[in-house]
């Protein structure tokens, strides 16, 4: 096509310049086909060169022409191969990269799944600048709606008065690297009581401590031990 389109234009008298023509046709060949259609074009063009003299436009010894086109159709094709394998690696890089972050958004929509049926709330609290987060899962088991602030005043204001204190026990424990589990009681807007079981680890990330941990509803646990305790004093109490 190039050929056809350098005769359409300046004629054949003035030569076809081989070099200018060809040399874009190797780097597409071997940029979209590979190195074996690259060194295919130079070779088709080499020859055409030997069998056609005159397709060289004539600016000095012909055998100097021919060996110099040979040699930069040679580095053109070897260029243009290194740069379709970078392409290509470029590609497998991309595809492999999507193929981890699809792999992580599966894992993560399990593992929510996972957190949401089994009634576990993940929550991380940064001790240096009291700043929280809490899973949705956590501003379930609280009684709360999502978007209410997820800081200890929030936390304190569901939590059943007689054991306050031992979620702020469980702060001053925080702040000094222990962590010791704790289960509360939470009272929701319509007076019913549930039992949260809430546990963690301090850690040092990025320079900053963080409390991270979960709280699980713990309350058919609790209803099962109270019931049990209630059935073993019946129990005594009629062997008495």
């Amino acid at each position: 096509i190039g050929v056809l389109v350098r005769l359409a234009l300046i004629g054949a008298e003035s030569g076809l310049g081989m070099s200018i023509t060809y040399v874009p046709a190797f780097i597409a060949a071997t940029v979209y086909g590979g190195r074996r259609w690259g060194w295919a074009t130079l070779a088709a063009a080499t020859l055409l060169g030997v069998i056609w003299p005159s397709a060289f436009a004539r600016a000095g010894p012909l055998i100097a022409l021919q060996t110099m086109y040979l040699v930069s159709g040679v580095i053109t094709v070897w260029v243009s191969g290194e740069l379709r394998a970078a392409l290509i690696g470029l590609d497998e890089t991309r595809r492999q990269e999507a193929e981890i972050r699809r792999a992580l958004d599966e894992a993560e929509a399990r593992l929510k799944l996972a957190q949401e049926a089994g009634g576990v709330g993940v929550w991380d609290w940064n001790l240096d600048t009291g700043e929280a987060h809490w899973s949705s899962a956590v501003h379930r088991n609280l009684g709360l709606d999502d978007g209410e602030p997820p800081n200890v005043e929030t936390m304190l204001r569901v939590t059943h008065p007689e054991d306050r204190p031992r979620l702020l026990e469980m702060g001053r424990q925080a702040r000094d690297g222990r962590f010791e589990p704790v289960e509360y009681r939470v009272v929701g807007s319509d007076g019913a009581v549930r039992w949260l079981l809430s546990r963690g680890e301090v850690v040092e990330a990025n320079g900053a401590r963080r409390a991270i941990g979960v709280n699980i509803d713990v309350t058919e646990r609790r209803r099962a031990e109270a019931e049990l305790r209630e059935s073993e004093l019946r129990f005594r109490t009629l062997a008495d």
